[in-house]
């Protein structure tokens, strides 16, 4: 799954399930040592956790501090990222989203960090250094375990059950990690090779995204099958394959595969779409939902850019946790890029270049254009569970500044947009030009 800043290609709120908060390790407990041959535990590698003083904690826009870091604040929270590439910076900053103020940061040397959430769970993934570090879900800008990541670094997607298990989905090998987040060891790996299409030039299923049912304790995994080696149009499709992506899902107190499948060959699932770039997990309205990059007939012309070949399989599936089938919520043949910001069942929003269009996913046609394009949704968005969608836009102080920002909330009914606070969310990334890369997930 590519990520990308602000709002360019299908999200997820958090990336991956909502699930129940595991419990946290006790206070002080030193990281276990894991199976070397596999991963390793090595906090002592990992950049110390910063728990800021007062003047770096922020003030709200009313000027009450910020949540007393010793209360430990229950959250929800939203974990934005900030890069500074040329100047090896990045900076995890955490904003509680109970009372609208920063709760912590955490400064890196790493220049690729991530965040992920699943459910309580939040993780920052630094994989430059090939670290996947576990932070402390009550105060997510504290590392409580660092997994040294071996065979690949590139994560994709995290999903946590209800216990300590989190399931670890790489693009660059066909096995999902197992890793104990109470002590960051290995567990186990989930054997994804049978899945993988004899016809795939590039070995890999890409495995790009997971999510944990809480209702039947299943973790699901979205395959995309595509030749990542192979040529892609400007919307980020490719040519059209016999066969394309799947879901498979395991049974979490066994990690063995359970038959998605019914009375056809095999236990996977394959989907009506073509070219997933998400999975997105909304198990309180009994689905996974899948967003399509779709594909393009390979014996077209060339000039697929330019719009004189329609897409196949582009849009947003629905696969029913409940009957255990698919089926499209929305559809469409252009080849404009587009992304999915998913937040409601009645009130979500689909960009199409720079148009932002409401999308009700009980309709399967778009609603009203938002009259302000992308510039009517925040940078780096996340939905907060509450009817809110919460991001980073251009501070008021110097708005043709790239680097100055505030962290901003939109209501995802009335469209309005309100500052939660207007002090500047990263301390230590400074650009020497440009603007910061920027990344986000949210607890919940």
């Amino acid at each position: 799954m590519k990520r990308y800043v602000g709002f360019a290609i299908a999200m997820a709120p958090a990336g991956v399930a909502i699930v129940a908060c595991a419990p946290e390790p006790a206070a002080g407990t030193p990281p276990a040592t894991s199976d070397a041959s596999a991963i390793e535990a090595g906090a002592a590698d990992a950049p110390a956790p910063h728990d800021p003083d007062a003047s770096d904690a922020g003030v709200s826009d009313s000027g009450d501090a910020a949540a007393p870091f010793g209360g430990l604040p229950a959250g929800p929270f939203a974990m934005f990222v900030g890069i500074a590439p040329e100047n090896r910076q990045s900076e995890l900053t955490v904003v509680d989203l109970a009372t609208g103020t920063y709760a912590g940061r955490f400064p890196s040397t790493s220049i690729d960090s991530v965040p992920f959430a699943s459910g309580r769970r939040p993780f920052l993934l630094q994989r430059d250094l090939a670290q996947l570090l576990v932070m402390d879900s009550a105060a997510p800008w504290r590392v409580t375990r660092t997994v040294t990541l071996t065979g690949g670094s590139d994560v994709t997607a995290i999903a946590a059950d209800e216990g300590t298990k989190a399931y670890v989905t790489r693009s660059t090998t066909n096995a999902v990690l197992v890793v104990d987040t109470a002590t960051g060891a290995k567990m186990t790996e989930i054997d994804l090779t049978p899945y993988m299409l004899a016809d795939d030039s590039d070995g890999t299923v890409g495995a790009s995204g997971a999510a944990f049912d809480p209702a039947t304790k299943r973790v699901y995994f979205l395959l995309d099958r595509i030749v990542s080696t192979a040529l892609s149009a400007g919307d980020g499709s490719r040519a059209c394959l016999p066969k394309g992506a799947v879901l498979v899902a395991f049974d979490t107190a066994t990690d063995t595969v359970v038959d998605l499948n019914g009375a056809s060959a095999g236990e996977a699932l394959e989907l009506q779409g073509s070219g997933p770039s998400t999975l997105v997990s909304d198990v309180a309205n009994g689905r996974l939902l899948v967003a399509h990059t779709g594909c393009y007939d390979s014996n077209a012309p060339r000039d697929a850019d330019a719009g004189t070949v329609v897409r196949r399989g582009k849009g947003v599936e629905a696969f029913n946790l409940t009957t255990g089938e698919t089926s499209w919520l929305y559809r469409t043949t252009d080849y404009k890029s587009w992304g999915l910001l998913y937040a409601e069942v009645n009130h979500s929003f689909v960009m199409q270049e720079y148009d932002v269009y409401a999308w009700d996913s009980a309709s399967t046609t778009l609603g009203a254009l938002l009259p302000d394009g992308s510039a009517s949704l925040p940078q780096a968005p996340v939905y907060d569970g509450r009817g809110h969608v919460i991001g980073l836009s251009r501070s008021d102080a110097d708005p043709h500044d790239r680097t100055l920002l505030k962290v901003v909330s939109l209501d995802v009914r009335s469209l309005e947009q309100t500052t939660m606070t207007a002090t500047e969310p990263f301390l230590s990334p400074r650009p020497t030009r440009g603007a910061l890369l920027l990344r986000s997930a949210v607890t919940r």
